[in-house]
């Protein structure tokens, strides 16, 4: 069964920064960015765009090559990819927070030409790689660039994205201005956003999903709002944040959503106006538990991988929605999706298939994995189509609907997971022989990671987790791991998953707290892991924990014993008893200094750069 796609009201041309540009001549005094106390406005966003060019030009970074933005979130880094998209030049975004491993391997498969500091909180492992820094300082006459006509090739890449692939290397996507564009400006436009909104900026800069975040509010005269770098990331201060920012749309994983209701309490918020749900199947409980604290919110599902680019199917969640997991949705213009059995012939009215997607403006695919490349993208009868690999049905008003994933692929705080790749990650542990990873649907029908792992010698799980914590992102470090004589295998010599023994936690005897200390501990455990059945002795992962309920204890622990904790004490200190006999060692919250910045060799400024210093 086919859902024909709509009409486009005609085709796109130029840049999201020949966007940006109009906008900030119409818009110029109006705020652009905020973040706490630093505020930009457009007219200094287009200057600090224009030095960013400048930058570029001088650098002799042209259309096509690619180079990589280090940064957090910041003004100077809004206008680095503003940059870039002026002049076609290929970013990928750097998250600071990403392990050194992580950026290491982004870095030899992306391949830049140069790395772009935005602040000086970006690591300096730069594997071979020239780097120059851009700061918010930077400061440019624009007037150039508000005449900027080159237009550029709708079709030519834009950006790179990761995610995560099967060999536990990353898999890049590289992204086209006419998807993104087309996106954002549907999104602005179906919406009604415009300079009366504030849009907030809570995505990690690793997902392509950011683009949305940042760029849709800047092409459409609204503000985007920034969290202050020193803001906790727990759910009671991103609720704060949102109401003292006046946020009117945000987008949001169900997952991260749901941590954050868990602590609403009787907090309530009439600003928020827009929501959109996305990476992740988004339920009626989640959607009715959003709307009991966002009074006058519109929920809308947006369904769409990246390599389709940031979303193709959307979903105005009614006030009574249906039970379960809520729809895809509708296409987008000049998208439809195709529903297949394991033949690739298209499915009927109904009928559960692998959900295809067709658009006119895909991405350019995978641009480091030609065999991904040719089994995931496919020649139809119907068109070209994008195999999603998840489970799906449409309905008799077009309505697609998710099912599930066809194979082991699972998302776990909004993070989209192959567990084989984690298997292979963790296999290069040198006392682990063989290892395979599975997900586990848990009762509330989340998922976690199970670990089996085969080795000849003694290793502590703990040891485990930090070596994969060190190499791969929280949401896919496993939360129990299980050790095996050998796996069992099939007759084909296949891993027999059906064999596999579930994960079972045998509860030590409970100990109590002793003392004021580890009672705060244990009353912090209990609350966030919402059970009273905890004892001092009990194991964290174990229990089902993840990284978002550790990140709240640390919050909790720091308001109520003055102690700086942080989430990877958890992977030493993984029960209540070991986490309080560690915290005598933690310096106070109220007297943690900032640590120095690491000393950088200083260079010489070339000819051109004396110019513009």
């Amino acid at each position: 069964m086919t859902h024909q796609p709509s009409n486009d009201a005609g085709d796109i041309f130029g840049s999201v920064a020949d966007l940006f540009f109009k906008i900030a001549q119409r818009y110029g005094e109006h705020l652009a960015i905020v973040q706490g106390d630093q505020v930009t406005r457009y007219t200094e966003l287009a200057d600090r765009v224009g030095a960013a060019v400048q930058t570029l030009r001088a650098a002799k970074i042209a259309g096509g090559d690619r180079i990589a933005i280090e940064g957090a979130a910041s003004p100077a880094l809004v206008a680095m990819v503003l940059a870039c998209l002026a002049c076609g030049v290929v970013f990928v975004l750097l998250d600071p927070g990403l392990s050194r491993a992580r950026r290491v391997d982004i870095l030899r498969e992306a391949r830049p030409k140069w790395r772009v500091r935005t602040d000086t909180s970006s690591p300096d492992d730069d594997e071979g790689i020239p780097s120059f820094d851009f700061t918010a300082a930077n400061s440019l006459s624009s007037e150039i660039l508000f005449r900027h006509d080159e237009g550029g090739d709708p079709n030519a890449a834009a950006y790179i994205f990761f995610t995560s692939g099967t060999t536990g290397k990353p898999k890049g996507v590289l992204g086209r201005h006419a998807g993104l564009i087309q996106f954002l400006v549907w999104e602005r436009d179906t919406f009604g956003v415009g300079p009366d909104d504030r849009v907030s900026l809570l995505t990690g800069l690793s997902f392509d999903v950011v683009l949305r975040d940042m760029l849709m509010p800047l092409i459409s005269g609204a503000c985007l709002c920034i969290p202050p770098r020193t803001m906790n990331r727990d759910g009671r201060s991103i609720l704060q944040w949102l109401r003292d920012e006046r946020v009117t749309l945000m987008h949001a994983v169900p997952s991260l959503a749901r941590s954050w209701l868990a602590v609403a309490g009787d907090y309530r918020n009439t600003t928020l106006r827009h929501c959109f749900f996305a990476g992740e199947a988004l339920s009626a409980a989640t959607v009715q538990a959003w709307r009991a604290v966002f009074l006058n919110v519109q929920v809308v599902n947006l369904y769409g991988p990246t390599e389709t680019t940031l979303a193709k199917f959307y979903y105005r969640v009614p006030e009574i929605c249906e039970e379960g997991v809520q729809p895809c949705g509708l296409p987008l213009p000049s998208t439809r999706a195709l529903i297949l059995d394991d033949a690739h012939a298209v499915q009927p009215c109904g009928t559960v298939g692998e959900i295809a997607i067709q658009t006119r403006y895909p991405s350019l695919g995978y641009f480091n994995d030609p065999e991904n490349q040719a089994r995931k993208f496919i020649a139809l009868p119907e068109g070209s189509a994008y195999l999603t690999g998840d489970l799906g049905l449409l309905d008799a008003a077009g309505l697609l609907h998710f099912r599930g994933r066809r194979d082991l692929q699972v998302k776990i705080n909004g993070v989209r997971i192959e567990p084989e790749g984690i298997a292979a990650v963790l296999q290069e542990h040198p006392a682990i022989r063989s290892a395979a990873v599975l997900p586990w649907r848990q009762a509330d029908d989340t998922y976690s990671l199970v670990a089996y792992y085969v080795t000849d010698v003694d290793v502590d799980p703990t040891a485990l987790r930090g070596f994969l914590a060190q190499r791969l992102s929280a949401a896919m470090v496993p939360a129990v791991f299980i050790r095996l004589e050998q796996l069992p295998l099939t007759v084909n010599g296949k891993l027999d998953r059906a064999v596999l023994p579930a994960p079972t936690y045998v509860r030590p005897v409970r100990l109590e707290a002793r003392d004021a200390t580890e009672q705060a501990v244990l009353a912090a455990w209990r609350m966030v892991l919402g059970t009273d059945d905890i004892g001092m002795n009990d194991d964290f992962f174990a229990l089902g924990g993840d990284s978002l309920q550790a990140t709240e204890i640390c919050v909790r622990l720091g308001q109520t014993l003055d102690r700086l904790l942080t989430p990877a004490l958890f992977l030493d200190c993984p029960t209540p008893a070991a986490l309080a006999a560690k915290l005598p060692e933690l310096p106070r919250c109220s007297t943690a200094a900032i640590p120095l910045a690491p000393e950088r060799p200083r260079y010489r400024l070339s000819p051109q750069q004396r110019r513009y210093h």
